[in-house]
């Protein structure tokens, strides 16, 4: 919906201002992103940007509802020019019609769609191997076709011999869907699967979307790969995105560009003109052909044209903090070495006098390994290619760690690690940049593309507006008033530095590693565990995804969200299955992030995934909500399989029950809300309610659990990976009795002293099991009024001393020690710490529950343990 095209039918709200994330902008730029509202104050998805006192035609859709159907999260895009001054605020009411707007339409029966910004064309393709068929900018060609192309390579053993052959794989479409057309956003997304060139086999399905924003003249694409290969043959030897770029100047008026490290531009022609060849003139150093050729200016040649063309340029990336540039003159010709360095932002461009195209890849170096690459930049049509897994670096490997399940090492049984250590499903996305450039594009010019592309400008809110709108459970913005509470805030701080200084020392980047970290330390090894099966990868272990978004929600700093963001899509894609017999949940912790034979959907929740799309308005993520609406159809593997399939509360009822409250918001669909209902109607039913121990009866059509056996209590994890939050947010949403009466009864039980568990019945005492989590739902009863202060003073307690948690598996209480040591490999000086970073999360997120919910109750003596760093 636009606010341009509906009558206005809103409520009058007070301006909401808004901020950069990161920078503004250098130049005009089309942003998206979500905003909540206050349940009741906006009924229609009418509203505009302000910028300053300028109306901005803004685009708006509702991203969710409350259950009154007013809108909870509203989606916005705009095209924010920096030349604009003063604030920026959504304001209610439809703003101006656009002097520009973006159109998508099919021209009469033409196979493609075509859409115009008012400064670009773009014929995208509804079939074939061309996602882009041609893209014009002042009616000049300036890319001729886009593909995707992947290198297969097949290895074999045959009588003791390796035989392996290398196959290109052309992406084709399957599909096209305009998902959105205007009249400031267009996006198209295509579906498909590559097909071999030799032996016709289609295989690694891909979804591509195309972004377009009215006024602009660039192309945002996102790109999401999913694997289905067979792990031991089929090994990825490249992956890319690649552009035909018409060139009609000649060679020495064609240069390749990249932005380097500190974006200055390196830039030089396809072929020298000028007196390169000249000696050192102390009165004339310099040869102003030469100096034109390196700023790519246009320049006449008066020079002998056998002088050598520079036909191929590559920029590779294969490793964290190593990049090379390199050129030769053709494929049969060895590479010149250009030069070296360490993190490069990603960013090349082949240009000539009228024009050219400029690629950005976001994640360059995180992700490696990357390259760009301009090819036959000699000829009529050159290429120029964003490769998103080089295919100049070791071919992909997609095979498990081992042969068999380690279960000392905190693994799993594994039945058959083919299948339960399987990467078939796994995913990946990576986003670029397109950029058409017009005649007369200086070197100052790039820079900022880059820089959009690495991090683009996202507006956000204040964490006092996020807070005042009661979304995303029990948290509160920053305060260091309070003395005590101010020590809490700096034991955050610490925790939150040292996994910040972590994840760059010890350089926790790659294709598939970038946005996780690991798990557990080893003082004596003085390293993470990287190699010791469940202590690896950290997988969101006891939510510590959504741990970020807290961190973020409360202090607004970017770190904290680029952190959260980075680590939610490694969850949802990496460690989550979105094809094969896992579709829908994803794995535990492990060695190899799909590797544990544990697949469950805690893993795969909603709950982190819809801060990131309600902030953001990212379809991709949308797509991955869409998927884990439907997880329960997936037995996790520690469902009991027998005539009926037995499920357990925590966490994966209450994993389901945060999807389908996700899909209930996003969709108003009635059905959702009827899935949590018959659940909970057999769970709050059973003897213990919320405390029953697995296993119920479980009914995917409808969501009902019918309780099978009288066994308490409660496992911990039933808390532990955010049901404690998601509990939280429906008892608000759905308005229970019963319900609000069971979270009181549970609450009580989780901040009980080893005295009162004593006079327990014995069965009970047998299975309690709630030591590591000190009472996020007491602070909530109390904060609610359903029960009395001691509640919140034993919580406190609990989470200042550990008193009385004799299970010995959490070290209460915290804060970690941190040591330093030397790393013997680069020499650097490193840290670790004597707790697991999911402990921490879950220390963190107590602590921020307590401080939103019963901050009046806090111990003014706090004595938080003596540290030695």
């Amino acid at each position: 919906m636009t606010i341009t095209d509906t009558p206005n039918a809103s409520q009058a709200f007070a301006p909401i201002p808004l901020h950069w994330l990161d920078t503004k902008p250098s130049r005009p730029k089309g942003v998206t992103f979500g905003i909540p509202l206050p349940r009741g104050v906006l009924r229609e998805a009418i509203a505009h940007l302000q910028h300053g006192k300028v109306d901005l035609p803004t685009q708006t859709w509702p991203l969710a509802t409350w259950p009154d159907g007013s809108i909870k999260f509203l989606g916005v895009a705009a095209v924010i020019d920096p030349a604009n001054t003063g604030e920026i605020s959504l304001v209610p009411g439809a703003g101006p019609n656009a002097p520009q707007v973006v159109l998508c339409h099919r021209p009469g029966v033409e196979i493609f769609l075509r859409v115009t910004t008012g400064v670009i064309s773009v014929d995208v393709g509804d079939r074939g191997v061309y996602l882009i068929q041609e893209a014009k900018r002042a009616n000049r060609t300036v890319v001729g076709g886009v593909r995707l192309i992947t290198r297969r390579q097949h290895r074999n053993t045959e009588d003791r011999w390796q035989i392996t052959k290398t196959e290109d794989c052309l992406g084709e479409i399957e599909s096209a869907t305009i998902e959105q057309s205007g009249p400031i956003r267009a996006v198209i997304r295509l579906d498909g699967r590559h097909r071999g060139r030799e032996t016709g086999d289609r295989w690694l399905p891909f979804r591509v979307r195309l972004e377009f924003f009215a006024g602009s003249d660039t192309i945002h694409v996102t790109h999401t790969m999913t694997y289905d290969g067979r792990a031991e043959r089929d090994f990825i030897a490249g992956l890319g995105v690649t552009a035909d770029v018409p060139l009609t100047s000649d060679p020495h008026n064609r240069h390749a560009r990249v932005v380097g490290v500190d974006g200055d531009v390196w830039s030089e022609p396809v072929r020298w003109t000028g007196d390169v060849f000249k000696r050192y003139d102390v009165e004339d150093p310099h040869d102003s052909l030469v100096v034109a050729q390196t700023l790519a200016h246009p320049v006449q040649d008066n020079t002998d044209r056998m002088r050598p063309c520079f036909a191929d340029f590559q920029l590779l990336q294969h490793g964290s903090d190593q990049f090379r540039l390199r050129k030769r003159t053709g494929p049969n010709a060895c590479w010149v070495e250009v030069g070296t360095g360490t993190r490069a932002p990603g960013l090349m461009a082949l240009s000539e006098e009228a024009g050219g195209l400029a690629i950005a890849l976001r994640e360059f170096w995180e992700a490696w390994p990357r390259a760009l690459e301009i090819t036959k930049a000699d000829g009529p049509l050159a290429t120029v290619t964003a490769w998103l897994w080089s295919h100049e670096a070791e071919p992909m490997d997609m095979r498990h760690y081992g042969e068999r399940d380690y279960r000392p090492t905190y693994e799993a049984v594994n039945p058959d690690p083919d299948v339960y250590s399987s990467a078939t499903g796994v995913a990946r996305t990576s986003h670029l940049e397109l950029w058409l450039m017009p005649a007369g594009v200086e070197h100052a010019d790039l820079p900022p593309l880059s820089t959009a592309t690495r991090k683009p400008p996202l507006l956000v809110a204040t964490p006092q507006h996020y807070h005042s709108c009661k979304v995303f459970g029990p948290w509160a913005p920053i305060h260091r008033s309070d003395p005590a509470a101010a020590r809490i805030e700096d034991e955050l701080e610490r925790h939150t530095a040292f996994y910040i200084r972590e994840m760059e020392q010890r350089r926790w980047y790659g294709f598939w590693n970038a946005g996780d970290g690991m798990l557990g330390f080893d003082p004596d090894r003085q390293a993470w565990r990287y190699d010791i099966g469940g202590f690896a990868w950290w997988n969101s272990e006891l939510a510590g995804d959504l741990y970020w978004w807290m961190l973020f929600l409360r202090s607004g700093r970017a770190d904290y969200f680029h952190i959260a963001a980075n680590m939610t899509r490694h969850v949802a894609e990496v460690d989550t299955f979105h094809l094969g017999p896992w579709k829908g949940i994803g794995s535990r912790h492990n060695v190899v992030h799909w590797g544990c034979p544990c697949k469950e959907p805690r893993v795969s929740q909603a709950l982190p995934k819809r801060v990131l799309y309600y902030l953001t308005a990212d379809p991709r993520i949308g797509d991955l909500l869409d998927e884990v609406a439907d997880a329960d159809a997936t037995p996790a593997t520690n469902d009991v399989m027998e005539t009926v399939r037995r499920v357990r509360v925590g966490s994966n009822w209450l994993a389901y029950a945060a999807n389908w409250m996700t899909a209930w918001e996003r969709t108003g669909d009635p059905k959702w809300r009827a899935k949590i209902e018959h659940g909970l109607d057999g769970i709050l039913s059973s003897t213990y309610g919320l405390m029953q121990t697995d296993p119920f009866l479980y009914n995917v059509a409808d969501g009902s659990m019918t309780p099978k056996e009288d066994m308490p209590f409660g496992s911990w994890l039933t808390w532990a990976f955010g049901g404690d939050q998601t509990l939280i947010e429906l008892a608000a949403l759905l308005d229970r009795d019963d319900l609000r009466s069971a979270m009181t009864a549970a609450a009580r039980l989780t901040v009980l002293t080893g005295a009162e568990r004593a006079r327990l019945a014995p069965a009970i005492q047998k299975r309690f099991d709630v030591s590591p989590i000190p009472g996020k739902l007491a602070a909530w009863a109390v904060a609610e009024g359903h029960a009395t202060a001691e509640l919140a003073v034993k919580a406190w307690h609990l989470l200042q001393t550990g008193e009385d948690r004799d299970k010995g598996f959490i070290l209460w209480p915290l804060p970690a020690q941190i040591s330093s040591y030397l790393d013997p490999l680069s020499g650097r000086t490193v840290q670790g710490w004597d707790q697991y970073l999911s402990y921490i999360a879950q220390w963190g997120h107590c602590s921020i529950t307590f401080l939103a919910l019963i901050p009046q109750h806090i111990p003014k003596d706090i004595l938080l343990p003596k540290r030695t760093d």
